[in-house]
């Protein structure tokens, strides 16, 4: 109880800081970085601006505590350069952050810091010193990051770009030391030199967001994917959606790793391709393109201009007569690219909340989505599962949305109600907070913690998400969480969502008006909750400040 109402008096303080936070001036000697290209075995690179930072001392490393933003206010960024990796000589660049004791106070202060760099060869760590802390050496320490740090990354998103959590417990000067990767036992350093963006945020949620849908998805899809030599590039797929409609984007999350490798969800109009959809395709060196609707969802214009991008292209048009049919044909292609398919989510098909939440697990497992109407499920739908080996399936939503006599038509279907599994809750946020804990292995049939999910039938059939990055987005909207769902689902993390202007209870535990018996997400999720830095999907137009703001208050508990 003492706890909640401390982090009552929080929200006070994050609602109270809302009106009054004053801006925050950034640095003016910010210089856009040097351009080095992508270069095999590209063992150095010009300087930056600022390279008499090798040692950890005031004026010879980069002060950040006066540029950073209000908690809330997004990201200070520098552009800087590793210019030399090479064998046991290295390239390194400091920082220094001061936290003082109000901080500490009044805020419970986490900041996130990483290192980003959309050259997949140019490999990061970050770490960070309290003052006076030894400094480890990469070369010869046991592991590739220096186990002494305060904290430390090599990997955010398994993107190969580091996050490092600060969450400091008292008032100190941090020193932050960005360098390459060394993989100890190998000979030398495993990244490349070259330009990276150094970025560091009060709180724990990050922003993946464009002006728009579109652009929100062509984000999301750079934060999934980066920049690298075709040759070194896993197999990697391109879902085409249309960016005003739903449920074919919804079926066709289990295809984001059709081909083994990474993949991401695009939007487009109906009409023509949009020239920088086009471009991201392009970057990404994706080879295989599955359009997603019939000629009324995606028209037969872009499907030629996706074949004009590239003329090695694979375009597949995966589409039928209804939704209920496109999704069917979704997953027997899903069934042919990757076998067979022993888990199978169903859900409403004329809503996109449920489906929406169950897109994360869908992805990484190459899960088929099913849809269906209230009251009955089709014989379409159940020939379809039966034809790719479908033996238990996964229903999300309340029996209002799907009900009864569709989980008993796929018990008929499958040999019984231990081969069915329902998670809903009242609303669709309740829902998205089963699916969540569900699909992360913290709750539902079967031993916790041992890495597997599923039904009572088979509890153990399905590779569960981790709970560690969770993402957040729009439950009053879809097109934000459909690219958000395919990123955290090939990166393997569930999605979450909220209101555009409140957070949920399911989310913050401080209502002290929870109904008796019901707990929130992060009880749910353990004590302390296993969450740490989170994705937050869309501008503030779709997802406000104050609910992003409570959301990474718990973030780290």
């Amino acid at each position: 109880m003492k706890k909640r109402v401390t982090r009552a008096s929080l929200t006070i303080t994050v609602m109270l800081a809302l009106v009054v936070s004053p801006g925050v001036s950034f640095a003016a000697e910010a210089k856009p970085p040097h351009v080095t290209g992508v270069k095999p075995a590209a063992n150095s690179a010009a300087p930056d601006w600022w390279e008499n930072d090798g040692v950890p001392a005031v004026g010879w490393a980069n002060p950040l505590t006066a540029y950073v933003p209000a908690e809330g206010d997004g990201f200070y960024t520098q552009p800087h350069t590793i210019d030399t990796a090479l064998n046991d000589a290295y390239d390194v660049d400091w920082y220094y952050l001061d936290v003082s004791d109000e901080e500490i106070a009044t805020d419970e202060v986490k900041f996130l810091i990483q290192a980003m760099s959309y050259d997949q060869d140019v490999d990061l760590v970050v770490e960070v010193y309290a003052d006076g802390q030894p400094i480890g050496n990469p070369i010869t320490a046991a592991w590739g990051r220096d186990p002494g740090a305060y904290t430390s990354s090599d990997d955010s998103f398994w993107s190969l770009n580091p996050s490092a959590e600060l969450k400091p417990t008292s008032a100190d000067r941090f020193w932050i030391r960005v360098r390459p990767f060394y993989a100890s036992g190998s000979g030398g350093f495993t990244g490349h030199a070259g330009a990276y963006t150094m970025k560091i945020q009060r709180t724990l949620a990050e922003r993946v967001e464009g002006p728009d849908r579109i652009q929100t998805a062509i984000a999301a899809s750079k934060r999934g994917m980066s920049t690298s030599p075709v040759a070194s590039r896993m197999e990697r797929t391109i879902l085409i959606a249309n960016s005003l409609n739903y449920p074919d984007a919804l079926a066709g999350a289990s295809l984001a790793k059709a081909y083994g490798g990474q993949g991401s969800l695009l939007l487009t109009p109906k009409s023509s391709l949009p020239s920088a959809v086009a471009a991201e395709i392009v970057r990404t060196g994706a080879r295989n393109v599955y359009v997603l609707g019939s000629e009324a969802a995606v028209s037969n214009t872009v499907m030629s201009q996706l074949a004009a991008i590239n003329p090695s292209l694979n375009v597949v048009r995966l589409g039928g007569t209804d939704r209920i049919k496109t999704a069917n044909a979704i997953a027997r292609e899903a069934f042919a690219r990757m076998g067979q398919r022993r888990f199978a989510v169903v859900a409403y098909a004329y809503n996109y909340p449920d489906a929406l939440s169950a897109t994360p697990v869908s992805a990484f497992n190459g899960m088929p989505v099913f849809l269906t109407r209230t009251d009955y499920i089709s014989t379409e739908t159940l020939d379809a599962m039966s034809d790719i080996g479908v033996t238990d399936v996964i229903i999300v939503g309340s029996s209002t949305v799907v009900s009864n006599a569709v989980f008993d038509g796929c018990a008929a279907q499958l040999g019984g109600t231990n081969h069915v599994l329902r998670l809903g809750g009242i609303n669709r946020y309740e829902t998205s907070k089963e699916i969540a804990l569900w699909s992360c292995d913290l709750k539902g049939p079967g031993v916790r913690g041992d890495g597997r999910i599923g039904t009572v039938s088979y509890p153990d059939s399905a590779e569960n998400l981790y709970i560690r990055n969770a993402g957040l987005a729009s439950g009053e909207n879809f097109p934000d969480a459909l690219s958000g769902g395919v990123l955290l689902g090939v990166t393997g993390h569930p999605i979450l969502l909220t209101p555009k202007k409140n957070s949920c209870p399911y989310i913050y535990d401080v209502y002290l008006q929870l109904p008796a018996g019901k707990t929130d997400f992060f009880n749910d999720a353990g004590s302390p909750p296993h969450i740490g830095n989170s994705l937050v999907f869309g501008s503030s137009a779709a997802v406000e400040k104050l609910p992003v703001l409570i959301y990474a208050l718990m973030l780290g508990y």
